[in-house]
């Protein structure tokens, strides 16, 4: 018996402007892909940048806003009383103002708050009772130590006009909180 040899059926692979095309189109389906996954990436990128930009924004408007012991003359008396001056150097109104002052490391009594501040003024507010120990003069006048006036540092509170809430430091330190 004879044997023929088995050919396997011939493979038509096509011709190679097919196989270009076919390689084409995998590229730019690759490609599309790629590029979308970039452009989620930058938008993610710029959001982000955003957010932080308008956290600089409010920060520096907030910023804008200190507070410092004084000591002032009292009319008619000859005396002086330390106050606590506020100033709003910014462009707009913040409200609920609270101010605590620090001497030593050491949380006085707060100030009476200031409901609000317009935008470019200042407010004087005094000392809570029992916030600076003073004395009398012989004449029952009542005497500041200028001293203890100079080392008290006003940490402040208070919400700004789109209603973030703010507390500085009596060092100084700004930050964003309850919002």
């Amino acid at each position: 018996m004879l044997m023929h040899a088995h050919t396997p059926p011939q493979i038509q692979w096509g011709d190679v402007p097919t196989w270009l095309g076919a390689l084409a189109t995998v590229a730019a389906v690759v490609g599309a892909f790629w590029v979308v996954r970039i452009e989620i990436a930058r938008e993610g990128r710029t959001e982000a940048l955003d957010l932080e930009r308008r956290a600089k924004d409010r920060a520096a408007q907030a910023m804008q806003v200190a507070a410092w012991p004084v000591i002032r003359p009292t009319v008619g008396s000859g005396g002086s009383v330390p106050r606590v001056l506020i100033r709003n150097a910014s462009t707009l109104p913040v409200y609920e103002v609270n101010a605590t002052p620090h001497r030593d490391h050491t949380q006085l009594n707060d100030c009476p708050i200031t409901d609000f501040l317009p935008p470019g003024e200042d407010v004087l507010v005094g000392f809570s009772n029992g916030a600076l120990d003073y004395g009398r003069d012989g004449d029952g006048n009542d005497v500041w130590d200028p001293s203890a006036v100079r080392r008290t540092r006003i940490a402040l509170r208070f919400r700004d006009a789109a209603g973030v809430w703010w507390s500085l430091d009596a060092d100084g330190h700004l930050s964003e909180y309850g919002s």
